[in-house]
């Protein structure tokens, strides 16, 4: 069943095979890996956590479903992991890449408002909480504006109920562990449009 909250479309290449995550109530899930291509030729590669059994690496595929966090404690330090739940993967005809998020939740987070380092860009960096249909859990979604969208979102306080729309980004960046340098990989939902929920707009 699709969350109305919470809708991640993608049209992608799945580019890491299948392997097994976890099991729950009998049923085997499985994370793969889908490529999806940017108009400026960055690749976002966004981790999909399905059920699906389907041989379907190397293949061209659609996916419907919810952006999703889960913490995990490693080190004694907490880590939010980011996937895209689905039980929705289809074999793909379609020839270009697509890449859309749409969330309804509120602000958990004072919004931090900064300029990127090289190019000046306006951006904020939210925090997300966005509901689960028909369960107690909470999603919390990394959310980046950019432009006017950032000095708007920079306004807004906690608790703000917004909808948002844009694409899963995944960004690489280097961490240095006891002299060891890692590759480490975030995922965020970089916004083209957000506004504030109005309550008397719902259907």
């Amino acid at each position: 069943m699709i969350n109305r909250n919470n809708k991640a479309v993608l049209i992608g290449i799945v580019t890491k095979p299948q392997k097994f995550e976890y099991r729950s109530k009998e049923k085997e899930y499985f994370r793969i890996e889908v490529s999806v291509k940017r108009d400026s030729n960055t690749v976002d590669k966004i981790p999909v956590v399905t059920d699906s059994t389907d041989e379907i690496y190397g293949k061209r595929v659609i996916v419907i479903g919810e952006f999703r966090s889960r913490n995990i404690t490693y080190a004694e330090r907490s880590h939010l992991i980011l996937y895209v739940f689905s039980d929705n993967i289809k074999i793909s005809d379609c020839h270009n890449d697509y890449n859309d998020l749409e969330i309804e939740g509120f602000i958990t987070k004072e919004p931090i408002y900064r300029l990127t380092a090289k190019t000046k860009r306006k951006i904020c960096d939210l925090m997300i909480a966005v509901n689960r249909s028909y369960s107690r859990w909470s999603d919390y979604i990394p959310t980046i504006t950019w432009g006017e969208n950032a000095i708007y979102s920079s306004e807004m306080q906690i608790g703000t109920k917004v909808k948002i729309r844009g694409r899963i980004q995944s960004r690489e960046y280097k961490k240095t562990i006891d002299g060891q340098i890692y590759i480490k990989t975030e995922y965020e939902l970089s916004a083209y449009v957000i506004e504030v929920h109005n309550e008397d707009k719902d259907d």
